[in-house]
């Protein structure tokens, strides 16, 4: 599975803020203690959501920490967790070359919790504790399982639809793109294949296709839909900018976008906390947990209303495999 720091919004936000660099300075002297975690871990213990369990257990082994520190852990509430080695762990190359054993995901409670560390008490909402404590088991969840999680196809289908409703969501906002069907549904065509090649890493092929063909829902003949593909390159599925370059292209009603504006306006209506979902598996699960936990970190009335059903389903198979 690809990280985070190789994906071009991580990359074009680094140079910006060099963000990068907390994660460099990171010091396992932040780690929130168990004492001032356990109010909190107490009552989440009652939590009836399917990951709790096996959240409660990394913690426990060690495999997801809660960290906090207003002076050095100043990430966007975009990244709520990041992997690190365990401490004392020490390998050369980096966590490419060392086994899970030895990675650990950690928590950030900085932007989100106030902690008072002469009385011990933190005031933390407990639904966004339980789902930023999600957010770290999906992360070291889908680096441990990504090979179960790239053969679910079930999974796949239901993010392939998942994304494409909200990629085309933003579209049609500023586009009006459902005015014409045809171009809608070529667009959830694409959409969907970005998703299963860039965020899930599948190599094109007609199984992908197929499947980013099931999401267009107005019947335009395949036929029409595959004259579009003249227009990909080599690098369309690469990263999002290169995939806006291809929309840009393929669709003259979309030539004006910019990669910039594309992410604005899908912030602004799904929230900042959501913008690595478009390219990052493990920030897409994220932010349709946050939505099935009811957390209000995101814009989570939006994407409900807009998916309904189906973030309980990518949900339930994806949790399914992280708590094996």
């Amino acid at each position: 599975m690809k990280v985070l720091s190789n994906t071009y919004l991580f990359q074009m936000y680094n140079n910006a803020t060099k963000i990068g660099n907390i994660f460099k300075n990171y010091k396992h002297t932040d780690k929130v203690s168990e004492e001032i975690l356990k109010d909190s871990m107490d009552i989440i213990k009652k939590y009836n959501f399917p990951t709790k369990n096996k959240i409660i257990s990394e913690m426990v082994d060690g495999n997801i920490i809660c960290a906090f520190n207003s002076q050095t852990l100043n990430l966007p509430i975009s990244i709520p967790s990041f992997l690190t080695l365990k401490q004392n762990d020490k390998v050369e190359g980096g966590m490419g070359l060392t086994s899970m054993n030895n990675i650990m995901a950690v928590v950030n409670l900085t932007r989100f919790a106030s902690i008072n560390f002469t009385t011990n008490i933190m005031r933390l909402d407990l639904r966004k504790f339980f789902a930023l404590l999600q957010s770290g088991l999906f992360l070291r969840g889908c680096m441990e399982s990504w090979s179960a999680i790239t053969k679910n196809f079930n999974l796949k289908k239901i993010g392939c639809d998942i994304y494409q409703k909200i990629f085309s969501k933003v579209l049609d906002k500023k586009y009006a793109i459902n005015l014409n069907p045809e171009i809608a549904d070529a667009i959830s065509y694409f959409a969907a294949k970005f998703f299963q090649i860039n965020l899930m890493e599948q190599n094109d092929s007609e199984i992908i296709k197929n499947t980013a063909y099931s999401c267009c829902r107005n019947e335009t003949a395949r036929s029409k839909i595959n004259t579009y593909e003249s227009y990909e390159e080599t690098d369309t599925y690469t990263n999002l900018s290169t995939f806006v370059d291809f929309l840009n292209k393929a669709f003259p009603s979309l030539k004006s976008m910019t990669i910039r504006q594309f992410c604005e306006d899908y912030m602004r209506l799904y929230g900042q906390s959501t913008i690595f979902a478009l390219e990052f598996f493990p920030a897409f699960a994220t932010m349709l947990g946050n939505v099935l936990v009811g957390c209000n970190i995101n814009n989570e009335y939006v994407i409900d209303s807009l998916i309904g059903k189906k973030a309980d389903n990518f949900y339930i198979e994806l949790s399914a495999i992280v708590t094996k």
